[in-house]
């Protein structure tokens, strides 16, 4: 019983946060649905952009977890501080150039979504 009781609290954060992503999603979407189906093709299509933009910064994250638990537990501090700096710094520019794919070809990125004018 300890384990288990170790276990959810070690996870608990992050359900709650997943609890709250999937309450956020469903009320962004059933709102969406009450203004038209317009409001609610266009939402999706949004929906979709932040899903992807949420995964790559996710893999960041996976990877900073796990090299910054690798070089704490082995007291690596010069290699610690190394891959938060990298890590940030690439995430710094790949969010630059995220943002810049959007601002220039914003249009062009819809329209592999749908081929519906009215949506974009």
């Amino acid at each position: 019983m300890l384990e288990l009781k170790k276990y959810f609290s070690v996870n608990r954060d992050i359900f709650i946060r997943t609890l709250c992503l999937i309450f956020t999603f469903s009320f962004f979407t059933a709102v969406s649905a009450q203004q038209g189906d317009l409001i609610l093709a266009a939402n999706t299509i949004l929906l979709q952009l932040w899903f992807i933009v949420s995964y790559g910064i996710d893999g960041f994250a996976y990877a900073a977890e796990s090299l910054v638990g690798r070089f704490k537990g082995s007291l690596e501090h010069n290699k610690l501080a190394r891959a938060v700096w990298y890590n940030v710094g690439w995430g710094l520019f790949l969010g630059v150039m995220g943002t810049l794919a959007y601002a220039l070809f914003g249009n062009q990125i819809l329209y592999i979504f749908t081929d519906k004018a009215d949506v974009i």
